[in-house]
């Protein structure tokens, strides 16, 4: 039997901003791999201001 487990692995992402990159990072830490990914900060602010124009609080850790 094969072992698809990430429980243990590595895993680096560029481009964890929003969209698929945003998702895959969020899968793998859930799947149990250690995860560095690279924010961009220009991109994270622009989004936050974008939902909040809409009336929407995004939530922020």
């Amino acid at each position: 039997m094969i072992d698809l487990s990430l429980e243990g692995k590595k895993a680096v992402f560029t481009g964890a901003s929003l969209g698929i990159g945003a998702a895959v990072v969020k899968m793998l830490a859930d799947q149990g791999a250690s995860v560095t990914f690279w924010l961009e900060q220009k991109i994270l602010l622009k989004n936050y201001q974008n939902i909040r124009l809409k009336g929407m609080e995004p939530l922020r850790d």
